[in-house]
């Protein structure tokens, strides 16, 4: 799997290097832009996730974007697909925190805000 860098700069799929998850970027971009009184936070918040299940049926897509964009074709077959990937996972996921268990994780965004200049 890649590293957290390698992951959050795969998503912005014109520019690769484009780091969306810098505060400094975005603000550099806005203003670059013509945005003014530019204004960026970064924001946390800790949301409980569930249990496995639930977590695997709300952040499948998240596998799917993990298979395709970092996984060879070999790879992909090999793991016996998304069923299985998610299976596995599933599994994994019930062995370490339990069956009806969930679990908190902290999330973190840049949010931003700003005018259009004239």
């Amino acid at each position: 799997m890649p590293d957290t860098d390698t992951f959050l700069n795969s998503f912005a799929s014109k520019q690769p290097s484009a780091a969306w998850h810098s505060p400094e970027y975005a603000a550099a971009q806005l203003s670059a832009h013509g945005f003014v009184d530019v204004n960026v936070k970064v924001v946390s918040e800790v949301a409980n996730l569930g249990n496995a299940g639930v977590f695997c049926e709300s952040f499948g897509l998240m596998v799917d974007v993990c298979m395709a964009r970092f996984w060879s074709e070999e790879q992909r077959v090999a793991s016996g697909g998304r069923d299985e990937v998610l299976k596995r996972l599933r599994e994994f996921l019930e062995e370490r925190f339990g069956v009806e268990e969930g679990w908190n994780m902290k999330w973190v965004g840049v949010l931003c805000t700003a005018r259009k200049g004239k």
